[in-house]
């Protein structure tokens, strides 16, 4: 049963190292659509 545990612990982890990767490109697309914005007027 505690490997289970473990398992689903590391499962967890990984999920919410996606979770935070997908932020990070959701950030870093809104900063280009600005840049873009900014340059286009």
């Amino acid at each position: 049963a505690e490997k289970a545990a473990d398992e689903s612990e590391r499962g967890m982890k990984v999920i919410e190292n996606r979770a935070m990767k997908d932020e990070e490109k959701m950030e870093l697309q809104e900063m280009q659509l600005k840049e873009a914005k900014h340059i286009a007027e």
